[in-house]
């Protein structure tokens, strides 16, 4: 795979795209921005106008309740607001760039996740540190979280907390199109590894501080990227590394801000933290169903942005489980709760073609989960599906055989 980059990323999108005839000329910078603002400022206008509506013809008893026109309202206008501090400032070392979003299915994404993190990333770490030690440094991170990513691990600090960085996917791995589902031996991993999907080859990756990573997953969510249809293509403007000869694009150029620490985070934060926005997402959505419930015209209440929030919540704690016995046994107890099931039950209640991500998300769930479980019905430890990647080891001499041997002859004398 061609360095993806901001020079390279809208050609190698368009031949990842499903249907690559149908894509047409690509969209200016300036025209996705546009268009973007447009339509955040029209959801905006004709919010305001049904919350006006509302209100006049709300009960005196129920008009200083806010709507629900009014919460969906203030959060497009969060959003819009964020989108202009986003394009107004961005990362250094990074631009925008058109990029064609082709999205894929659910279960594949989980896949190429699985790959990833179980035998990529740690190669990645060790590529980084052996290749591009200097811009590693110039990022701030010290020696001795250098020398760990040698070891194929998540750097730290000489304090050993670790640093405040993620591995990006430039090309989503939900959004790559052929790109996440081809799968081909990446040249910069250790000889004799296996093929890996290309969105995971290391030419697709970057390590970059983790608000540089927000804002980025950020820009993508305020467009609605991942709600795609599955099998289509929609133009999304994304931030992309700049290459140039002296950075090759696998490490951030350095920020205004200097590279932070994680200070004293435990080792389960990230599943906690996954879990509770699920948490959160599931009592918005009940939130928003109650209103549904109440409404003289339920068809006026906006659910999009709660089912969009719990469907990618759900995901994302899916995934951070998918390895460990004891977070996928913490993702059970939830799902088992009566406020979970409760909005689950109350799913029929909201029109079908809205809810389909987010039932098939569900169904998805029940089905690792119960297959998880039933494999280990009979006490066995759960072991966590690992798609391996990495050159087979060889085989070492069975030194017991020879230890039992040298036991006879002993016993023998």
């Amino acid at each position: 795979m061609k360095k993806v980059s901001a020079d390279t990323i809208t050609e190698l999108t368009i031949s990842a795209a499903t249907t690559p005839e149908n894509v047409g000329a690509p969209p200016t910078v300036q025209e996705l921005i546009d268009g973007i603002r447009a339509t955040l400022t029209g959801k905006i206008k004709a919010l305001s106008a049904s919350e006006k509506n509302a209100e006049e013809t709300a009960p005196p008893e129920k008009k200083a309740q806010p709507t629900a026109f009014h919460i969906s309202r203030e959060h497009l206008v969060r959003e819009l607001e964020d989108f202009e501090n986003i394009i107004a400032d961005l990362p250094v070392g990074f631009r925008l760039a058109p990029v064609l979003y082709s999205t894929i299915k659910h279960r594949e994404n989980a896949g190429i996740y699985s790959q990833f993190s179980s035998c990529v990333k740690p190669q990645f770490f060790r590529f980084l540190a052996e290749n591009h030690a200097e811009e590693l440094k110039a990022l701030g991170i010290c020696s001795k979280g250098i020398k760990r990513m040698t070891q194929g691990q998540k750097p730290v600090d000489e304090s050993n907390r670790p640093y405040d960085v993620n591995v990006d996917h430039i090309i989503e791995r939900f959004g790559g199109g052929r790109a996440s589902l081809t799968e081909e031996v990446d040249p910069q991993m250790p000889r004799g590894s296996q093929p890996t999907h290309l969105t995971n080859h290391f030419a697709n990756l970057m390590l970059m501080p983790r608000d540089v990573h927000e804002r980025k997953n950020k820009l993508n969510e305020i467009q609605g990227a991942s709600k795609t249809p599955f099998g289509e293509s929609k133009w999304v403007l994304m931030i992309v590394p700049e290459v140039d000869a002296k950075h090759a694009g696998y490490v951030s150029q350095p920020q205004p801000t200097p590279l932070s620490s994680v200070p004293g985070v435990p080792q389960r934060s990230r599943r906690e933290t996954a879990l509770q926005n699920l948490v959160d997402a599931t009592a918005q959505l009940n939130r928003m169903i109650n209103l549904v419930l109440k409404s003289d015209d339920p068809k006026a209440v906006n659910v999009d942005l709660s089912i969009d929030r719990m469907e990618r919540s759900l995901m994302a704690v899916f995934n951070t489980a998918a390895h460990s016995p004891r977070d996928l046994k913490d993702l059970r107890r939830f799902c088992d709760h009566r406020n979970f099931r409760s909005v689950r039950e109350d799913l029929v209640l909201l029109p079908r073609e809205k809810t389909e991500k987010l039932r098939h998300a569900l169904d998805l769930l029940d089905t690792k989960i119960s297959k998880r479980f039933n494999d280990n019905a009979d006490g066995a430890k759960t072991q966590p599906v690992i798609v391996s990647c990495a050159p087979a080891m060889q085989q070492r001499p069975d030194k017991k055989k020879k230890h039992k041997k040298k036991s006879k002859r002993y016993n023998r004398r």
